[in-house]
């Protein structure tokens, strides 16, 4: 018996520790991309503003913050800015993004930068479908062919949610050819819905990791699946043992995240709920290692890296500017002055009292 009890505490203690919380605060759909030796990534701000954090680390644990991608929203959005994907290819940055589109539905887009800190040039929509489509993913065919994977958002009227790709052009002004379907929820536990897939080439596989079920708030499902295939176009094959990343110590409903090599091992950067402060604390920033098993699926195993750093967020309120960890709601405009210490906040014309920030 105390044998017994003492694997159970060691399983217990591995399953806490292999998830390590490294963007503290409301950081949903996060995604991360080495750039020469430094990390950058960014994360979901669905309705606050400026959209979309630029960050970067050395080592994938501390985060320092380097501002916005839009600190003016593009002339054709107006609100939802979710799920950005940054990507670095033939020495430009570029930020696959969703938002929804003036008179319209939500529509993926993608934004350019010779630097990751910016400016970030908008290269307005390359799709928008009548459910809406969300979650871009470029990624390269095993014969250089550049592609973009996104999802049909078919749950929003109550239909099934097709993965699909179809090949674009290298200034990723427009997509070419037709569209494929890769997969679609198809089985139990991924409910009404499969989203945010990111993905890996390790070996002769690709590795799709992917989310399913209920994303959001105190009720929420999600969990995380993988799957395969020897060619970006398919066929795709879904692993047994899916879901790979489920609820486990103080953290529920994992997901929606992209996979990093470094110094020749693999990360997951994803967002979870912590189970006591929930939807106070939003869907925090966690890194988890994962490797190959002998039959060549992925498995999440425990990770030896240090705990982050506190981030300071201080604002002294001495610049002319507010720093640029402040947001605000994207359907109002404030404005601020700031100096000597103070802080004068006005709240939008439109929304003379009442107003919030």
């Amino acid at each position: 018996m105390r044998n017994i009890l003492i694997l159970l505490l060691s399983i217990t203690c591995l399953t806490v520790n292999a998830q390590k919380l490294v963007m503290r605060g409301d950081h949903p759909d996060p995604s991360v991309v080495r750039i020469g030796d430094t990390y950058w990534a960014s994360a979901t701000t669905s309705n606050w503003f400026p959209a979309y954090p630029l960050m970067s680390s050395k080592d994938l644990i501390n985060w320092s913050g380097n501002g916005f991608v839009f600190t003016k929203k593009p002339g054709w959005s107006d609100y939802y800015f979710w799920a950005p994907e940054i990507s670095y290819d033939g020495g430009k940055v570029y930020i696959y993004y969703s938002a929804h589109k003036k008179n319209g539905n939500l529509c993926l887009s993608v934004a350019s930068a010779d630097q990751p800190a910016g400016p970030y040039k908008d290269h307005g929509p390359l799709m928008c479908e009548v459910a809406g489509s969300i979650d871009a993913f470029p990624m390269r065919d095993e014969h250089g062919k550049l592609f973009m994977i996104w999802k049909e958002d078919g749950n929003s009227v109550r239909k099934p949610t097709p993965i699909w790709i179809q090949e674009m052009n290298e200034s990723r002004t427009a997509l070419m050819g037709e569209k494929q379907e890769l997969f679609r929820n198809s089985l139990e536990w991924e409910a009404n819905l499969v989203e945010g897939v990111s993905m890996i080439k390790i070996g002769e596989y690709y590795y799709a990791f992917y989310a399913a079920a209920g994303c959001c708030g105190v009720g929420c499902t999600y969990q995380s699946g993988v799957a395969r295939s020897k060619n970006l176009l398919g066929p795709w094959e879904k692993y047994a043992n899916n879901p790979v990343l489920k609820d486990a110590g103080k953290w529920k409903c994992p997901g929606h995240g992209t996979p990093v090599e470094k110094d020749g091992r693999y990360y997951f950067l994803y967002h979870a709920y912590d189970k006591e402060t929930n939807i106070f604390t939003g869907r925090q920033g966690l890194l988890q290692e994962f490797k190959l098993t002998e039959d060549k699926w992925i498995e999440f195993i425990n990770t030896d890296e240090p705990e982050p750093k506190l981030a300071s967020t201080t604002d002294s309120f001495d610049e002319i500017k507010l720093d640029p960890q402040w947001q605000w709601s994207v359907f109002q405009s404030p404005s601020a002055v700031t100096g000597n210490g103070k802080l004068r906040l006005k709240a939008d014309n439109k929304f003379p009292s009442g107003s919030y920030l």
